[in-house]
């Protein structure tokens, strides 16, 4: 009967999308663990001298370091975080970069309150995923989410996922359902709204490997 419903009023069928992705964030991450607060995890910064407002993704607390997209900074470049919709005056550092796989691993000013750990496998074709990041007029971190479309896309070593989410997303986190990140995100891949680009596991694993905890 509810799929009768659902097939003649059109609004019962996204009524029960809606509520789907309610009980996905409601889980995010899977029982058991700690919640965490996204904002310390998912920080918003402004890259020097291109002024590209951007995300990046805590890894390493400890360490103060985080991973971001490269075309965002410049190598040997800095930058300033954005905290509340205030630009902060201390710098952000550049400590590596790495244009072919658009990359790049920030030494933040502050110790973060959190970090993300690296998902063992990366993501599946078809696994839900939850993206996060900023937009140039929004100051409060956002949320997005999608499915894997794609392992590997033809610019190969991006993956392709079916999801929407703005530019200042980019250097953000795809977090799966057991909070880890299976990818960063990078930007459109295609002309269509909902096809974007991130990296794929093992290239995230292999560049941030001097700074991911033991």
């Amino acid at each position: 009967m509810a799929m009768t419903m659902a097939m003649t009023h059109p609004w019962a069928a996204r009524w029960v999308v809606l509520m789907t992705w309610l009980l996905l964030y409601a889980s995010w991450p899977a029982a058991g663990q700690e919640p965490v607060n996204w904002p310390d995890v998912a920080v918003q910064y402004v890259g020097h001298p291109r002024g590209a407002v951007c995300t990046a993704t805590v890894i390493n607390a400890e360490l103060k370091i985080a991973i971001t997209t490269a075309h965002c900074v410049v190598p040997g470049g800095t930058g300033l975080l954005v905290a509340g919709g205030k630009v902060e005056e201390q710098a952000v550092i550049v400590l590596d970069w790495d244009g072919e796989h658009d990359l790049a691993i920030l030494q933040l000013p502050v110790r973060p309150k959190g970090q993300i750990a690296l998902a063992p496998q990366g993501a599946r074709v078809g696994e839900s995923l939850m993206v996060m990041g900023y937009s140039y007029s929004e100051p409060v971190l956002l949320y997005r989410w999608g499915r894997m479309a794609a392992p590997v896309g033809v610019r190969y070593p991006f993956a392709y996922v079916d999801i929407q989410a703005g530019s200042g997303f980019s250097g953000g986190p795809l977090v799966n359902a057991d909070g880890e990140l299976a990818a960063i995100f990078h930007g459109w891949a295609t002309n269509q709204d909902q096809i974007a680009r991130v990296s794929v596991y093992g290239i995230l694993k292999h560049f941030g490997r001097e700074y991911w905890p033991e």
